[in-house]
């Protein structure tokens, strides 16, 4: 039986929330004010999931999608509305999710500062999907099918990744397969024997295996590292420290602002890197250590400043209790999900942080990604 249901607002996830009955129902691309006929796909007992089978009251913030694939792809989920509605959107589920999960007041919530870069041909990489039939694309959302790509590419990724996999035409095996392009703007696959991807911002120069994770938004890497640094307000007397600190993309920049640093990272690959990338850059006043958050070694250690820039689960306890223990004057929380940074944010306040500045930075456009850096301090 076909369900009509009002959107009453935007949620994390790329979904618009409405109810039925008291229940929660999230139906994918909706937005806030629509009325659709729904048919449900998955329900539990206080919530459920929809596919929208009509519009009956549209938005006036809709529009035509620029990208063919849009509804069925997964990699999309907001090219049905213009850019600056997006981000409008993404600013208020962050609100929200503050005031749900980490329970803070409207007058709690700093002044969400934000920046955005073009939402096409943004991405400097990505992982796309082979086919037997020597097509590229993605996988449909909710599936393992493959959505090859229209015939003018993927408008989310960087010109020449576009041109490279749009003339692949078998010379890759089938499979998942990542794609990047450094400050060369020359396309490289995952595939190679020795995939080595080098990068450059704000002076420094990256090297990394094309497996290693790297910040994806090639017009936004500069100014993400600026705001960083701008919250961590790093002097030459102070020490820092970098936890998840990846191949050294805040590393870097804060050892040649501060006396000395140390860098932690659960991947080993990702920390030999790093210590490359140090020592190409000839900073010597930084260590690197592969050492799981939630159990590195804070004997000796008293930074100022913590940068941490965990994946989408956020912080474990563990780690939080170590954060605790190192009880740095300023913490740079860097989150790619609001609702796990939301709650991570509670058990920081009990353990005496304030949120003090919040700034969206729109590293995902199109998707519902946010990626957001947050300055805490001791009270």
């Amino acid at each position: 039986m076909n369900i009509v249901i009002t959107i009453t607002k935007a949620v994390y996830g790329g979904y618009g929330l409405g109810f039925l009955d008291g229940k929660a129902v999230f139906v994918p691309q909706a937005l806030p004010g629509e009325v659709l006929e729904i048919e449900i796909t998955r329900s539990k007992k206080d919530h459920a999931f929809a596919r929208p089978l009509r519009i009956l009251e549209i938005s006036p913030e809709r529009c035509a999608p620029e990208c063919e694939n849009f509804g069925r792809c997964g990699g999309c989920d907001y090219l049905n509305v213009q850019y600056d509605t997006e981000l409008a959107l993404k600013k208020d589920i962050v609100i929200e999710t503050l005031q749900r999960t980490a329970h803070l007041s409207q007058e709690m919530i700093p002044e969400i500062s934000s920046h955005h870069g073009d939402r096409s041909g943004s991405r400097s990489h990505a992982t796309f999907r082979y086919s037997s039939t020597g097509l590229p694309g993605f996988y449909e959302r909710g599936t393992n099918n493959l959505v090859p790509f229209p015939g003018n590419g993927c408008p989310l990724l960087a010109p020449e990744l576009r041109t490279a996999l749009s003339s692949l035409k078998g010379t890759v095996p089938e499979g998942d397969i990542k794609i990047a392009a450094g400050h060369d703007n020359t396309p490289r696959f995952s595939t190679e024997k020795k995939c080595v991807i080098r990068e450059r911002e704000c002076g420094f120069s990256f090297d990394r295996d094309i497996r290693c994770f790297f910040q994806g938004n090639r017009f936004l890497r500069e100014a993400m590292i600026g705001k960083v640094l701008e919250f961590a307000a790093p002097r030459k007397d102070e020490t820092f420290a970098d936890i998840a600190c990846g191949v050294g993309f805040f590393t870097l920049p804060l050892a040649d602002a501060t006396s000395r640093g140390t860098g932690y990272d659960i991947d080993p690959l990702t920390i030999e890197w790093a210590r490359h990338n140090a020592s190409m850059n000839n900073i010597e006043n930084v260590t690197f250590h592969a050492a799981d958050s939630g159990t590195f070694d804070t004997a000796g250690i008293h930074p100022a400043i913590v940068v941490m820039d965990p994946p989408r689960t956020g912080l474990t306890r563990k780690t939080v209790e170590r954060l605790s223990a190192l009880a740095a004057e300023r913490l740079i929380y860097v989150s790619c999900n609001p609702a796990t940074f939301a709650r991570d944010l509670q058990n920081l306040q009990k353990d005496g942080y304030i949120l003090q500045k919040l700034h969206l930075e729109d590293m995902f456009p199109g998707t519902f990604h946010i990626e957001l850096i947050a300055l805490l301090s001791r009270r």
